[in-house]
């Protein structure tokens, strides 16, 4: 606060006049000087500035008038101080609250003090008034005040705690929040050392470096946290902030000390961490895409929406969405509709984006503005890839499509129906199907009480589909509108609700009519070519002809439903159902009216079917005798020229009207064939035995004379033969050179004819000749014979060659035989060798076999004839017989040798000209 004015009573004298006007002069403050009057006499010019006044103006004017002062609180006059000096001789000062009134109507506030002008006699001969303006001091003391005011005010009322400590770190004041916060009142607190308040809770370390370390070296310091345990209030944050203040003049300064309790709003800071590394995660791995834009640039995104683009985030960042739209138009499209999804309040739109890898997907989007205060913030989107449900719900709706037009076009039935009977749904085709114009008239129909033919029920269905909650292919019979049967096949499924209560069956039906009427014909048909099967096989095996008329009757009568027919074939008669006396009837009337049928004859009804003569007559005697309304009657005729010739017939009747269906005409007709065939069959047995019986005379006839000629050659035979190698040796004289060619002739003739017998002989007593097999080394056995083949190779102008591969080679066999079917062999080999040409004898095992292979250089087989070679009697041709002679009984005999032998013999010819090979295959004998 400024110090206010006072001054002494002054002396004066006349000699010190110019001295004071110059002091006066020099003063900072104002002066007047009045008379003992109180008007004015001089006044410098500061007082002149103040007062509005010039000395001029104002000398001699009453100082009341130049300087007029107010009360500043109550407004009024107040007496000038000057009047009081000249009334009492002292010195006045004024009070702090005055108001000086310029000559302008200016106020200021002012100081002042006057004083006595004595002089050397110790008269006053004057006052002085010394004042100062104090406008901008009072201003700045009220500002102050008012700041100190504001300050308790705002300390008073802040919602945070403070405390006030002076130097010794007292506590000067505490504001209602600290004694509220901390449970303690003013009396616990003022005055008190903060590290004692509560019972020294507020000993706290940190807080004693802040408050002794710290503050000191420091006007202030900020947001220093400490953690404490309170005994009143429990664990609590703090966030401490401190200032420095003067006060009063008082040299150490007081401590403003700000208490901010953050104990909740650290918990709110961890949650909203807690809260934030959630969401971070939550964004990072949600499958939706999110991303920020501004101004279309792109300002962070997840990893889903890149993994949905193809990008990697710093790819993205930066840069202008439109790169990312499948097209410009479509990124015109997009555009306006997040603008129109934003401004209208749209909950998504649907966009399509191209990948990195360049496939275009399909996009859901939500647009959102940051700030939804502020139209101008940066957009957050999220997206979801939608292209694969995009792609289900084009193919769902395809489907639904497929399905509407099936139902609507399908040539099957579908229907929704009730487990009470009501038609829900019924397709077009089911609509159709049961003969009614609309579905409507459809509805109305009651499925527990119409709807299937007999002996199906609707009650079948139900107890069917709840069992399994679905029937596939379930057969039954419906009724339609106007009460005919069709059939048809049922696929249908129980659809339930979560309590596995039934709601309705939804089925799908086919009409199988067609299909039921065809198997039910293809049945009979079956049936029917099962009993002609039967009598086909009697017919063709039967031996006896009453046996074969049975059969064949009661299989037709079994196949036909009936109980009543005949047959007759060659004076042979069956009766079934009819009295015996039909015969006679039935007969005469063919006698007499010379039917001769060349075709079945079929009536539906004899009684009432009009029939042409002379069918008529015997129609009529039929139903009115016997009873028949129905009959088929099938003639048995039998091939032979110039026509068919009729043995019998078939007749098959119903005494009841009926409609013969054309395969039971059939039936009839083919059986009555078949026994033609059979009685024709019969009687060509009947001559077949007869002609076997001849046969077989004439093959042992021919037996007796193969055997009485070869036993009648023998003997001559070995006659000739001796007395040729009688000549030969010489015992009948010395032959002629010529002689001696006739001789060789006769000889070489001689043992081809006593082979040719021996080989007859053989072939007759093969089948009864002993099979006489013993162990055979085939090696040593094939050696012992080898010097005998090369002479006869040697008579024939040939060379023998033989080879035998490494291995055993033994075998079980009749040696006499083998030897028979080698002779044999070679003796071909040689016959049909050229001049100077080889004959190879090649042995080898092969596959458990020992095959022996005879080749020659001859004339060679034709293809065609390679297999015919074998027969007895067969010669390769004529010619070869004239040149080579020969009956053909060779080959024949070594066949049936080697085969009984368990072997197998063949031949192999690259053709005529080309040489022959035959081979000779006889299992091995293994000893173990």
């Amino acid at each position: 606060m400024n110090q206010k004015l006072s001054m002494p009573a002054r002396r004066v004298s006349p000699q010190s006049e110019p001295w004071f006007r110059t002091v006066l002069y020099s003063i900072g403050d104002a002066v007047i000087v009045t008379d003992r009057e109180g008007r004015v006499v001089q006044m410098n010019p500061v007082a002149e500035k103040l007062t509005g006044w010039s000395e001029r103006e104002a000398r001699g004017r009453p100082l009341a008038e130049v300087f007029r002062i107010l009360n500043e609180e109550t407004r009024t006059e107040v007496k000038d101080p000057v009047s009081r000096v000249l009334e009492e001789g002292i010195v006045v000062g004024l009070g702090d609250h005055t108001l000086l009134v310029a000559r302008d109507g200016s106020e200021r506030f002012i100081t002042n003090s006057a004083a006595p002008v004595i002089n050397e006699q110790g008269e006053m001969m004057g006052v002085t008034l010394v004042f100062r303006d104090e406008t901008a001091d009072r201003k700045a003391q009220r500002a102050l005040r008012d700041a100190h005011d504001f300050i308790e005010g705002v300390v008073a009322t802040i919602r945070e705690p403070l405390l006030v400590l002076d130097g010794a770190l007292r506590v000067v004041s505490a504001n209602r929040a600290f004694y509220r916060a901390f449970h303690t009142t003013a009396r616990e607190t003022e005055g008190r050392l903060i590290y004692e308040l509560g019972g020294g809770q507020w000993n706290i370390p940190e807080l004693r470096r802040l408050l002794e370390d710290i503050l000191p070296s420091n006007s202030h310091f900020d947001d220093f946290e400490v953690t404490h345990e309170f005994e009143r209030i429990g664990r609590r944050v703090m966030r401490l902030n401190a200032r420095r203040i003067r006060h009063d003049g008082e040299e150490t300064p007081w401590i403003l000390l700000a208490i901010e309790d953050v104990t909740e709003q650290k918990s709110a800071e961890r949650a909203l961490q807690e809260s934030e590394a959630m969401l971070r995660s939550i964004l990072m791995v949600t499958p939706i895409g999110i991303g920020v834009a501004e101004d279309r640039v792109i300002r962070w995104v997840n990893e889903t929406f890149c993994d949905m683009v193809g990008y990697e985030a710093r790819e993205l960042v930066g840069r202008n969405v439109r790169f990312l739209y499948a097209s410009q138009e479509e990124y015109e499209r997009a555009g306006a509709q997040v603008y129109k999804s934003i401004r209208e309040g749209l909950k998504a739109i649907e966009i399509r984006l191209r990948r990195k890898d360049g496939r275009v997907i399909d996009v859901f989007a939500r647009v959102a503005f940051l700030s939804p205060e502020s139209p101008i913030s940066p957009l957050v989107f999220a997206t979801m890839d939608i292209t694969e449900r995009k792609r289900m719900e084009n193919a769902l709706r395809e489907s639904e499509e497929r399905f509407r037009s099936l139902y609507e076009n399908s040539t099957v039935g579908i229907y929704r129906t009730t487990p009470d009977g009501r038609i829900l749904l019924a397709n077009p085709a089911l609509v159709e199907f049961l003969g009614y114009s609309s579905f409507e008239e459809l509805a109305a129909r009651d499925l527990e009480k119409e709807g299937y033919a007999s002996p199906y029920t609707r009650a079948q269905f139900i107890e069917k589909i709840e069992k399994d909650g679905l029937i596939r292919g379930w057969e039954s019979a419906w009724l339609r509108k106007d009460g005919s049967v069709v059939w048809v096949r049922e696929s249908a499924r129980a659809v339930r609700d979560a309590n596995g209560q039934t709601l309705y069956y939804d089925g799908v039906v086919e009409d199988v009519t067609e299909r039921k009427r065809a198997e039910e014909r293809l049945h009979r048909h079956a049936l029917y070519m099962e009993k002609l099967n039967r009598i086909i096989t009697a017919a063709a095996s039967e031996p006896d002809l009453d046996g074969l008329l049975e059969t064949a009757l009661d299989e037709v009568l079994e196949a036909l439903g009936l109980q009543c027919g005949a047959v007759w074939v060659q004076g042979r008669h069956v009766i079934r159902g009819l009295p015996p006396r039909i015969r006679d009837v039935a007969g005469r009337g063919s006698r007499r009216l010379r039917l001769e049928l060349r075709g079945p004859l079929v009536s539906r009804d004899l009684a009432t079917e009009q029939m042409d003569e002379p069918y008529a007559s015997l129609a009529s005697a039929l139903a009115s005798e016997f009873g028949i309304r129905a009959i088929i009657v099938a003639p048995v005729l039998s091939e032979s020229d110039p026509a068919p010739i009729r043995v019998g017939g078939l007749v098959v009747c119903d005494m009841r009207p009926r409609a013969w269906s054309g395969e039971e005409i059939t039936l009839v007709e083919a059986v009555g064939k078949q026994l033609a065939a059979a009685a024709q069959r019969l009687r060509l047995i009947e001559h077949l035995q007869e002609m076997n019986t001849r046969l077989e005379e004439a093959l042992r006839a021919q037996k007796e004379m193969v055997h009485n000629v070869s036993h009648e050659l023998r003997t001559p035979l070995s006659v000739l033969m001796g007395y040729a190698e009688l000549l030969e040796a010489g015992g009948l004289g010395e032959l002629t050179p010529k002689q001696q060619e006739a001789l060789g002739l006769i000889m070489r003739y001689s043992e081809e004819l006593h082979l040719l017998v021996e080989r007859l002989v053989l072939m007759r007593t093969l089948e009864t000749r002993p099979f006489q097999q013993e162990i055979l080394d085939l090696r040593a056995w094939l050696l012992e014979r080898l010097r005998g083949w090369r002479l006869q190779a040697r008579r024939h102008n040939c060379r023998l060659e033989i080879e035998l591969s490494d291995g055993a080679f033994t075998v079980r066999a009749d040696p006499t035989l083998l030897d028979e079917v080698f002779v044999n062999l070679l003796d071909n080999a040689f016959k049909f060798n050229p001049e100077g040409g080889v004959v190879r004898v090649f042995v080898r095992r092969e596959n458990g076999f020992i095959i022996i292979s005879v080749s020659d250089q001859g004339v060679g087989i034709p293809d065609g004839e390679l297999d015919k070679i074998f027969e007895q009697f067969y010669q390769v041709s004529q010619g070869l017989t004239r040149r080579f002679r020969g009956l053909g009984l060779g080959l024949s005999l070594c066949k049936e040798i080697v085969e009984r032998h368990g072997g197998r013999i063949w031949a192999e010819s690259e053709g005529e000209g080309r040489g022959a090979t035959f081979y000779v295959s006889l299992p091995a004998y293994d000893d173990s």
